[in-house]
């Protein structure tokens, strides 16, 4: 048994700026408090970082050096870093000659392992000493890396749906700029671990799947109507799985000029509404492990229908809750309560002379940060970017004309990544299923002509590597590629052509080629890497490696082991 501590209290409320005013009013009480506030994208520390990320990659770019000079640790004033960048086309601060020393090589550094070398190098973990609350700083800053691991942890696929294609410092900027701008992810971190050293405060839904010895639930007044100019999906049951996108049903509640008119929609989402107020009231009510406070507001004194949803009046027609003296009746069932009737006044207990004061003694220590060298960190590159391998380069690379070449020109795929993704998408339906070519126009952007040409380059190769002795088409197989640092990389290779007694890897490129056998070259490292790994997992050895060009419709075939020197 010990005493009770701030950090067994917590305050649940049903919105956020709830939690902010509560969050305020705790605080002038002089009691320790964790909320979970917003601002982390605009965090000094975060902004500092994402400027001097961007100069990394490109030390042209003026306006990520003038903001990492005068908003970085060396604080240049602003009128001094334009004269700078006028007159000599470059600001000189120590920051800037550092982090310009990482190009060009942080164009080919993954993103995870170049934030890293950023804050390294332009001394951003030592700054944040100097900033004020330095601990949430640091908390920024290193929330800032984990989104960087995050953003190479994520699936290639789930990226490029969101519009968000490779995995340059650049477009790392562009997918947390956009994650940010979601519902409660501009949280700022919690400097103190896992757990807050003060009153915890959290919104109700927040609060699901935990619990606190103490809670108080607040906010019963506040309003949890239908609001207009909202979307809702509907769905009429999951009993058949195979069709339940088919049937689900958008429900948009517009808002009017005239009242009657938007209130005419909204009473159709009442029924929801209520439901959805009724389930976070439930989860709210039942964080606590010992006791359980409830802040009970005075009547709204509104009779007349429609009326208001509110936690209040939930519990009062739901569950029939009265107040009779020290004891609260719920149903049939009565329960001893302590009860205060309270103004919008603070009680007399908390004026300023009985202020709540902790003294720093008795906070109980739990985590604390120190500072300690870092090892030296070992690059982990994946396949598409590594440029060495200990496996031999194939003694026999040859190279023939299977097929015409193609190239888009469609309208709607003006960059080149989309481009070579419409290209491996077509040629994965012509080579599994050619009988579905008719919708390959229409599925991947691309002209009929187009459809025609790899129509006839799936077929080409197809019949070139079963002359080969591959007659056995695997198309988009995924595979785990093993890195340096012990993790994996989920890797989707375009083609696995299956003989009787081995197995070859087909890559397919879509940009131009002059030198086959020198591209061939410059990419074996990262068809090595898969050679390894399918040799490892397959039942038969792979024979050897392809690149099928699809811009001229070449393929060019390595096979046979050079000796090792």
């Amino acid at each position: 048994m010990r005493p009770l501590e701030p950090r067994d209290i917590a305050v649940l409320c049903p919105t956020h700026s709830h939690c902010a005013s509560y969050a305020s009013a705790l605080r002038s009480l002089g009691l320790p408090v964790r909320v979970a506030e917003g601002g982390w994208w605009q965090s000094k520390i975060v902004q500092a970082a994402c400027f001097a990320l961007r100069f990394a990659v490109d030390p042209a770019d003026s306006h990520a050096a003038i903001c990492t000079a005068t908003l970085g640790p060396g604080a240049t004033a602003l009128p001094d870093a334009i004269r700078a960048l006028a007159q000599q086309g470059r600001i000189e601060t120590p920051e800037l000659s550092a982090l310009q020393q990482l190009w060009p090589d942080a164009l080919a550094i993954p993103v995870d392992r170049l934030v890293h070398q950023v804050i390294e190098v332009a001394g951003l973990r030592e700054w944040c000493d100097r900033l004020d609350d330095p601990a949430q700083m640091r908390a920024d800053l290193l929330r800032f890396e984990a989104e960087a691991a995050a953003f190479m942890d994520a699936h290639r696929d789930m990226r490029e749906a969101s519009g968000f294609y490779g995995q340059s410092a650049n477009v790392f900027l562009g997918w947390l700029e956009n994650k940010v701008g979601l519902k409660v992810e501009d949280l700022r971190p919690n400097p103190s671990g896992s757990e807050a050293d003060g009153v915890e405060i959290v919104t109700w839904h927040a609060s699901k799947g935990r619990e606190w010895p103490i809670v108080v639930v607040c906010g019963l007044d506040h309003r949890l109507n239908p609001r207009a100019g909202t979307f809702s999906t509907k769905f009429p049951g999951f009993d058949d799985l195979d069709h339940v996108i088919e049937e689900a049903t958008l429900a948009y509640a517009p808002e009017f000029a005239a009242p009657e008119a938007t209130d005419r929609f909204l009473h159709e989402l009442h029924p929801e509404s209520e439901e959805t107020a009724r389930r976070l009231l439930y989860v709210a009510l039942t964080r606590a492990r010992d006791r359980l406070i409830i802040e009970w507001p005075q009547d709204d004194e509104k009779v007349e229908p429609p009326l208001p949803i509110t936690g209040r009046r939930l519990l009062n027609d739901v569950c029939g809750i009265r107040f009779q003296g020290n004891q609260i009746s719920v149903g049939d069932e009565d329960f001893p309560a302590r009860m205060t009737i309270c103004s919008k006044e603070l009680p007399a207990s908390f004026e300023a002379e009985s202020k709540v004061h902790l003294d720093a003694s008795d906070l109980e220590l739990r985590f604390a940060l120190e500072r300690r060298p870092i090892d030296a960190l070992t690059s982990v590159v994946s396949p598409s970017q590594a440029i060495a391998t200990s496996r031999p380069l194939p003694s026999q690379i040859e190279t023939r004309a299977i097929a015409p070449g193609v190239k888009l020109a469609g309208a709607d795929l003006v960059q080149a990544t989309d481009r070579g993704t419409a290209i491996h998408e077509a040629l994965r339906i012509l080579l599994c299923r050619p009988d579905l070519r008719h919708r390959v126009r229409e599925h991947c952007r691309i002209l009929d002509a187009e459809v025609e040409f790899l129509s006839q380059q799936a077929d080409a190769l197809r019949q070139a590597l079963a002359d080969l002795g591959y007659p056995r088409l695997h198309v988009e197989q995924p595979i785990e590629v093993p890195l340096s640092d012990g993790g994996s990389q989920s890797i989707i290779l375009d083609l696995i052509a299956e003989g009787p007694n081995g197995f070859m890897i087909v890559d397919h490129k879509s940009g131009a080629v002059t030198d086959h056998a020198l591209r061939f070259e410059r990419y074996w490292p990262q068809l090595a890497a898969y050679i390894d790994e399918v040799g490892t997992k397959g039942a038969k050895a792979v024979d050897g490696a392809a690149i099928f060009w699809t811009e001229t419709g070449e393929l060019t075939i390595g096979r046979g082991q050079q000796p090792n020197a």
